[in-house]
C-alpha cells in the first residue's frame, strides 16, 4: 500500500515525496478470508473474501499481533514507542484513519500535543497531534489498561450489530466469526462494549464523541428494541423505539405502536425517567455495601422492580437489563457474606440462605444474557418458559453476553444439583465457547479458571446423583420447580 515517506531522525519527522510500499498483512498470523476493500463511501474497510457459513460460527477466522502496545492515557509512552518503532510500522500506523483535528476528540487532544511539544519529543506539533489522534481512534482494548495498534485490523469497520468479535486473552488480537458473512459483505466488530445494554441515542452520541461519527448501520437506523416499552392502550403490544432521522436529528425519539399507530413519546420518556431514579437511587444505595453494613434494598424488593420493568417496559429493555445486573450483584455479595458469616460460626446465617442467594445471582445472570439475546434478535422478550423458572433458548448465544453468563456459572457451581436452575447445562454449553475464547487465557492460572469450569460443568452434566444433596440428576430439575422465590428472597 502506497503512503508517505517517513523519514525520522532524533526527535524528528518529516514526510517526503517518496511512497513505499507497506504490507499492511506483516503482522497477520493467520488469516481465513478477509481482504482489503476500497468503498466508495467508507474508504479502506475489510470483506470477505469467501463465504463463511453458519458452521464456522464461533471460529478465529484472523490473528494478528499488535505492532505497538503501550499504557492507555499515557501520550509520552505512545510517542516514545512510535519512534522506537520499525520504519515499516510507522509508515502503516500514519497510514491510520483519524479523526478530524477540529472534532471533539481532536479539540481534548490540543493540551497534550502542546505539552509534548514544549518538551521536544517531536519538532512538528501538528504531527503530534496527528498521530495522538490516529492512537485514540484506532486503539484497540489490551490487557492491564494498555492500549494495541493493529496494522490490518484498523481496516475494521464498526457495527452495533457486529458479525465478529475479538479477543486480546491470548496475546494476540483474534477476530471470532458471530454470524455468516456472505462474500463481499463487509466484516465489522465493536468498538462499544455492553452493546445490548446501551441504547441507540447513547451508542450514537458515545461514537460520535470519540469516534467523530454518527453511527448508521443496520441497528442504529432500525428498531432500538434497548428501550422496547409496553403499549399504553394495546394489552400485551410491545413497541420498540424509532429514531426517524428527521431534520437531521440522529438522537430524536419516536414511539410507534404496529396496531394503534403513534403513541406519546413524552409520556414513554416519563415513566423510563421514573424507572431510571429508582435504579440510580438502588444502586448509590449498593456502593455503600461493606462487611459490617447492608443495603437497605433487598433481594425481594430487588426482583420486584425486575418484574416491574419487565411488564411497564419490557423483558430486554436496557433498565430492565440493568435492573437484573444491579440483583445479581446484590445477591452475589449477600451469598458471599454469609459465606463468611457461616465461617464466623454466626447462629443467624444458614447454608439454605447462601444457596437461595447464589441462585437468585444465577437466575439473574442467565436472564440477563437472554434479554441480551432477544434485543439482539429484534424480539420483545419471548425468553420465558410455560412452566414457572424455565427458559426458551429461541435465539443464538450473542458474544456480548458472555461475561455475564461465566459470572453466573461460577456462582452455579457453588450450589448443589437440587438448586440449580432448569437448563442451566443447555445455557452452558451455549456459552463456553464463547467464553473459551475471551477468558481461558486470562483465567489460566487461576483456582476458578474457565478449563476447569468446563471440565466441572461435563462431569456434573453426566452426573447420576449427588452425593451433597442425595438428589438424583433427573429429579433435581423438578426440584427446583417449586417457588423458589421464597427461598431466594429471605
Amino acid at each position: 500500500m502506497t503512503t508517505e515517506q517517513l523519514e525520522h531522525g532524533v526527535g524528528r519527522i518529516s514526510l517526503s515525496d517518496d511512497a513505499p510500499t507497506v504490507d499492511l498483512n506483516m503482522f497477520v498470523v493467520e488469516n481465513k478470508g478477509l481482504i482489503i476493500h476500497n468503498h466508495s463511501a467508507m474508504g479502506r474497510v475489510l470483506v470477505a473474501d469467501r463465504d463463511f457459513d453458519k458452521d464456522e460460527i464461533g471460529s478465529t477466522i484472523l490473528i494478528e499481533k499488535p505492532c505497538l502496545v503501550c499504557q492507555q492515557n499515557d501520550e509520552m509512552g505512545f510517542l516514545e514507542q512510535f519512534l522506537e518503532a520499525p520504519v515499516e510500522s510507522q509508515v502503516g500506523i500514519l497510514d491510520m484513519f483519524h479523526q478530524p483535528l477540529d472534532s471533539p476528540m481532536g479539540q481534548s487532544l490540543i493540551k497534550p500535543a502542546k505539552l509534548l511539544f514544549m518538551l521536544g519529543v517531536l519538532e512538528d506539533f501538528l504531527v503530534i497531534h496527528q498521530l495522538l489522534s490516529i492512537w485514540k481512534t484506532n486503539g484497540m482494548q489490551w490487557k492491564d489498561n494498555q492500549s494495541a495498534l493493529a496494522l490490518f485490523a484498523s481496516k475494521f469497520s464498526h457495527s452495533c450489530n457486529p458479525n465478529l468479535g475479538f479477543s486480546t486473552s491470548n496475546g494476540v488480537i483474534e477476530f471470532i466469526l458471530l454470524r455468516p458473512i456472505a462474500k463481499g459483505e463487509i466484516a465489522s466488530f465493536s468498538y462499544l462494549t455492553d452493546l445490548l445494554e446501551t441504547p441507540t441515542f447513547e451508542r450514537r452520541q458515545l461514537l460520535l464523541d470519540t469516534k467523530s461519527f454518527v453511527c448508521q448501520c443496520d441497528r442504529c437506523m432500525g428498531p432500538d428494541y434497548s428501550r422496547c416499552m409496553q403499549c399504553p392502550t394495546c394489552p400485551n403490544e410491545k413497541i420498540p423505539c424509532y429514531y426517524p432521522y428527521v431534520d437531521e436529528k440522529p438522537f430524536e425519539p419516536m414511539f410507534a405502536c404496529s396496531k394503534c399507530g403513534l403513541v406519546d413519546t413524552a409520556a414513554m420518556e416519563r415513566t423510563e425517567k421514573l424507572i431510571g431514579e429508582k435504579l440510580d437511587a438502588i444502586d448509590k444505595d449498593m456502593q455503600s455495601i461493606t462487611f459490617h453494613t447492608r443495603s437497605s434494598v433487598t433481594p425481594k424488593a430487588l426482583h420486584e422492580l425486575v418484574e416491574e420493568c419487565q411488564s411497564t417496559l419490557s423483558p430486554v429493555h436496557h433498565m430492565t437489563m440493568r435492573a437484573m445486573r444491579l440483583l445479581f450483584s446484590l445477591s452475589t455479595t449477600l451469598a458471599y457474606d454469609y459465606m463468611k458469616k457461616i465461617l464466623l460460626r454466626k447462629r443467624n446465617v444458614s447454608e439454605n440462605m447462601v444457596y437461595g442467594m447464589l441462585q437468585t445471582s444465577v437466575y439473574a445472570g442467565f436472564e440477563l444474557a437472554l434479554a441480551g439475546e432477544c434485543c439482539a434478535a429484534n424480539s420483545p422478550g419471548g425468553y420465558r418458559g410455560d412452566t414457572p423458572n424455565t427458559f426458551l433458548l429461541s435465539h443464538d448465544a450473542n458474544f456480548d453476553r458472555a461475561l455475564p453468563v461465566l459470572h453466573a456459572l461460577e456462582n452455579l457451581l457453588q450450589l448443589p444439583l437440587a438448586w440449580w436452575p432448569p437448563h442451566s447445562i443447555e445455557i452452558a454449553k451455549r456459552y463456553l465457547p464463547y467464553i473459551k475464547v475471551k477468558y481461558a487465557a486470562t483465567t489460566k492460572n487461576q483456582e476458578n479458571s474457565v478449563d476447569k469450569m468446563e471440565l466441572n460443568l461435563n462431569q456434573l452434566s453426566k452426573c447420576i446423583s449427588c452425593q451433597q444433596c442425595g438428589t438424583f440428576w433427573d429429579g433435581s430439575k423438578k426440584a427446583v420447580e417449586h417457588d423458589w422465590n421464597d427461598k431466594r428472597t429471605k
